[in-house]
């Protein structure tokens, strides 16, 4: 379940940093469409690739004991986070750039 919730808020984070550029920028709807097709392309690539990640690490870390494993699962989680904010960085600043493009 965190799992899955996590790879939604990635998902999410991308959408709202390309529309919070489109924002910033003060666009009009063609903007913010753009903006929304920049954050869906972005976040379900980051999406999956943090999805199909997780599902490798999960397999590759079931031989190990529990402790290990716990270990292994804080240090993916902490992948995690940084792994987000560097979709929103992206997200932002290729929307910003598409903007600066476009107009």
């Amino acid at each position: 379940m965190l799992w899955t919730m996590l790879n939604a808020i990635c998902f999410l984070v991308c959408i709202f940093g390309s529309v919070g550029a489109a924002r910033h920028a003060k666009t009009g709807l063609i903007g913010y469409a753009l903006a929304v097709a920049i954050g869906l392309g972005i976040g379900g690539s980051f999406t999956w690739a943090m999805w199909t990640a997780g599902k490798r690490v999960a397999a590759a870390i079931q031989p190990y004991r529990e402790a290990r494993q716990k270990l292994y699962s804080a240090a993916l989680l902490l992948a995690v986070a940084l792994w987000i904010l560097m979709a929103l960085f992206v997200a932002d600043h290729v929307t910003s750039a598409a903007i600066r493009l476009a107009g």
